[in-house]
């Protein structure tokens, strides 16, 4: 580890020099291991891309073939893959091709948010809203901004929920919905406030401030400035003072223009000088040219105007110097002020021509920007609705699905409860049969008993009466000769036949059939002379043949 900050460290110095690439391959043939050399790669490409875009590239090639060639872990390749598509998204936005930046900073995100990552995944949407903040399309950067908000704030990132309520403010600001950007401002201030950030809640207060000058809220917009002063001047924040004095200045001027009191003036320019004092300290030509520019409109109001010309002269080098064309058109417009004030109108017009010059050209530039703005804004409606048609097609997919599902299951639910019907019906019907079986053969087995208790009573009697016979033959009356003997089958018909069994029950009952009980019958009336039952069963009886 300490290795591998000696070298970020030193190579951070070498990073000054003009041979950037050299420096870089001298630090990095040291013997260190893939996942340093990576790591040093990835410390230095946020400084490279900003200073030679060449070196950027050579640097994310470098940093592709050590994941390329490296042995790590799936964990640790996913980690490293996520840099360089961050890192190449950066690159992307910085060379001016912004749709293929906002490519690889999705597929960062894809990777963070499938392996939890969701701090880097936060900072992945964060960068595409920057993105699309650039291009003008304010509607993509606010949603994917209020995104990586949702994300931090589920993980409880403070510091990423602050920069999501900044970043969010700046784009209300730049819709001109100053109230929206003034709560958004407020809720990233209570974050840093909680954090005990104290140059980020200087920041907040003083874009606060800016947003109430917007509305013309000059006495809030003091207040909010003065508190960004004092915390600047607590942690000695000259940069932060000095942008804030410039606001307070710009708020005393408005309110100047608004209502013409001296003092207003004086509070401006005591604003000013104390940035210029501060510019003996720290220079920074930026501020010195906002300086300039602003003294030289507080001279204009005091009928100076050939000091105010001076100064705007000055500050007329000085953007010559950093190529800033743009921004001469304050000091032209100022100059005209001033020379009109001399009464020189042929200056005063020559700078006025060249202002409405480049304000002309601004709003041209602005006008292709807000061209270009919609055409985002309008390509990225159209994706949206490309994207909720897919969305819609794919619920009703899923719904045609779930119904299609929903239909075999109240068919098999269906088919279940008809089995289960069918199946009861079944059981009730064998059970009824069997019940009604049942009593069949109970009222069988008891009709067969009653017969066999009848038959075994007349064969009881029979035999009583046989042996009644025998004992007392000297009584009985004797046979006709015409009357034959009959068989002991036939005796067996002719008992069950005294005892008024019909021809089914005597078949039955000694196991013939009805056709050989109707026979035996016949037999019986041939051999007794009788025309029927009753008569053959009184003529047994009187003869004593049962």
């Amino acid at each position: 580890m300490k290795q591998l900050i000696i070298v970020i460290s030193f190579l951070l110095i070498n990073l000054a020099n003009a041979n950037q690439v050299d420096s870089l391959q001298m630090l990095l043939s040291n013997d260190m291991s893939d996942s340093a050399r990576f790591e040093v790669y990835n410390q230095i490409f946020p400084i490279i891309v900003r200073q030679k875009i060449d070196s950027a590239f050579i640097c994310l090639q470098e940093q592709r073939k050590i994941l390329k060639t490296a042995n790590f872990s799936e964990n640790t390749k996913d980690e490293f893959l996520i840099d360089i598509y961050n890192n190449t998204g950066i690159y992307y936005n910085r060379s001016g091709y912004q749709d293929s930046a906002i490519i690889y900073h999705k597929k960062a995100f894809d990777i963070a948010e499938r392996n939890g990552e969701y701090r880097v995944s936060g900072i992945a949407l964060n960068n595409i809203a920057n993105i699309y903040y650039l291009q003008g399309n304010y509607k993509a950067a606010l949603e994917y901004h209020l995104k990586a908000l949702k994300i931090r704030k589920e993980i409880n990132d403070t510091s990423g929920i602050a920069m999501s309520y900044g970043n969010i403010g700046l784009i209300h600001s730049s819709l001109k919905e100053y109230e929206k950007c003034i709560s958004y401002y407020n809720k990233a201030k209570e974050v840093f406030e909680q954090t005990n950030n104290l140059p980020a809640t200087s920041w907040a207060y003083r874009a606060i401030g800016v947003a109430n000058l917007d509305l013309k809220e000059y006495e809030k917009a003091i207040i909010n400035l003065n508190k960004s002063l004092k915390i600047c001047s607590e942690i000695e924040d000259f940069s932060g003072t000095k942008y804030g004095l410039l606001n307070l200045g710009i708020v005393y001027l408005g309110m100047y223009e608004k209502k013409a009191k001296p003092e207003y003036l004086d509070s401006a320019e005591a604003a000013y000088e104390k940035v210029y004092k501060l510019q003996q300290t720290s220079y920074i030509k930026r501020i010195d040219i906002n300086y300039l520019n602003f003294k030289s409109q507080i001279l204009i109001y005091r009928g100076r105007y050939e000091e105010a010309i001076k100064l705007l002269n000055k500050s007329e080098d000085l953007l010559s110097e950093i190529k800033l064309k743009n921004e001469l058109k304050d000091v032209y417009k100022f100059r005209s002020k001033a020379y009109e004030g001399l009464k020189d109108y042929k200056l005063a017009l020559a700078d006025y021509k060249n202002f409405k010059t480049i304000t002309d050209s601004l709003l041209s530039i602005e006008k292709d920007r807000e061209i270009g703005r919609k055409e985002a804004e309008f390509e990225y409606k159209e994706q949206l609705k490309i994207n909720e048609l897919k969305n819609q097609n794919k619920i009703k997919l899923e719904k045609s699905e779930k119904q299609k599902l929903k239909l075999w299951l109240v068919i098999i639910i269906l088919f279940v409860i008809i089995v289960i019907g069918v199946s009861i019906f079944v059981y009730y019907k064998l059970t009824k049969e069997r019940r009604l079986l049942k009593q069949q053969k109970a009222q069988i087995l008891k009709k067969y008993n009653n017969i066999e208790e009848a038959y075994n009573e007349a064969i009881s009697n029979i035999e009583d009466l046989k042996s009644q016979k025998e004992n007392k033959t000297e009584q009985s009356k004797p046979l006709p000769e015409w009357i034959n003997a009959l068989s002991k089958r036939e005796t067996e018909v002719l008992s069950c036949l005294a005892v008024g069994m019909s021809d089914k029950e005597i078949s039955d009952k000694l196991y013939i059939s009805v056709t050989t009980v109707r026979t035996h019958c016949q037999r019986i009336y041939g051999k007794l002379l009788v025309k029927n039952r009753m008569e053959a069963t009184n003529l047994a009886r009187e003869y004593s043949l049962i």
